[in-house]
């Protein structure tokens, strides 16, 4: 029993606990009741029954508009994958599922958003499945995936029909072992908190300055007061153009300084169109990507218009206005960040060797 386990664990760790200069004493709960029991009493309901009972009685005197002829059901969002892998490729190397799941995400984004990955990695048919955003987009998944070769292994692609199921329920033995496996992977410690100073109870604790703002702006959005949404009015991130091939990630890889530049060179070209607000280079990302925001979408649109299949540095530029989704930050590993900030090191220190050289001149 479950329960019964936490109890016991619960027992282990906290009974002798020393925390603040005080030592826990934790033992197993004891239940009375109060009173006599009266069996012609009726018995109390829970709150979840409750619920329960509400949301069938909302369900039954909801109304909702009929189906409009020709709409798609919502399983057909849903893309079944099969053939990706077999369950013995995760018995050694447990964290190949999430690259894997990671993988299945990329590759399904060229289609639309993603909204949901799962691999069912004891199923012997190799099945993973993919939720997007509307059944047209996962139609292009079918057509992306279907076919495909895949590590040697030819893959099928259909949309989902709604019924069946794929998950694989594991016997006790099995469970325990894929929680080794996973428990060898990720190493946990116990954590050590020290307090600093003396505990005060008659004082009231500090908020942190995070907390009070969080708190201010939950205020501000409660009773903020703005005018409806005008018709055809365009949403904000209408604003913001994502421009595509404007370098390869080597290209900063030995002058960091580039970036800067390309930055000033992209917010010059932009000017001609109107305000420029912001330019950010993602300097890691393997499409080479930037993204302008402008004051305004009409703005946005004519950036779109200048730049759109011009050359820059003999690479053919592509640009269209971000769809308020996608993001484009490449998450570094620590070495990776650490041999970045080397080389921003080495570019100031260059910058600020040559300042002194001037000033001495």
């Amino acid at each position: 029993n479950r329960q019964v386990e936490s109890v016991d664990l619960a027992l282990n760790i906290l009974d002798g606990y020393e925390i603040r200069g005080r030592k826990l004493r934790v033992e197993r709960a004891e239940f009375h009741m109060r009173g006599e029991y009266n069996p012609a009493l009726k018995p109390k309901r829970r709150k979840k029954d409750k619920e329960k009972v509400k949301k069938m009685k909302e369900k039954l005197f909801d109304w909702r508009p009929d189906k409009m002829r020709g709409e798609r059901a919502k399983h057909e969002r849903v893309v079944t994958v099969k053939n990706l892998f077999t369950p013995e490729t995760f018995d050694k190397e447990v964290q190949l599922i999430l690259e894997y799941q990671n993988d299945l995400r990329e590759e399904c984004k060229k289609c639309g958003t993603v909204r949901k990955v799962i691999i069912y990695d004891r199923h012997p048919e190799g099945v993973a499945q993919v939720t997007m955003a509307d059944p047209d987009e996962a139609d292009l998944v079918v057509k992306l995936l279907h076919g495909r070769f895949f590590g040697q292994k030819k893959l099928t692609a259909e949309l989902w029909d709604g019924k069946a199921k794929y998950k694989i329920v594991e016997t006790e033995e099995e469970a325990l072992e894929r929680k080794k496996k996973w428990d060898t992977k990720l190493r946990v410690e116990r954590a050590e908190f020290h307090m600093r100073g003396e505990y005060n109870p008659a004082l009231k604790p500090k908020r942190r300055k995070k907390d009070k703002e969080k708190v201010k702006k939950m205020k501000e959005k409660l009773f903020d007061w703005r005018p409806d949404k005008m018709r055809g009015e365009r949403a904000k991130h209408e604003r913001v153009v994502t421009v595509k091939n404007l370098f390869t990630p080597e290209t900063f890889d030995k002058e960091v300084q580039l970036i800067l530049e390309y930055q000033n060179d992209l917010r010059e070209e932009c000017k001609k169109c109107g305000t420029v607000r912001k330019v950010i280079i993602y300097d890691r990302h393997p499409e080479g990507v930037a993204q302008v925001t402008m004051a305004d979408p009409d703005e946005a649109d004519l950036v779109v218009k200048l730049l759109h299949g011009r050359f820059f540095g003999q690479k053919k530029l592509t640009a269209e206005l971000w769809d308020g989704k996608t993001k484009y930050k490449i998450v570094e590993t620590e070495e990776e960040a650490l041999e970045r900030k080397k080389k921003w090191d080495t570019y100031l220190e260059q910058k600020e060797k040559q300042k002194e050289d001037d000033d001495s001149d």
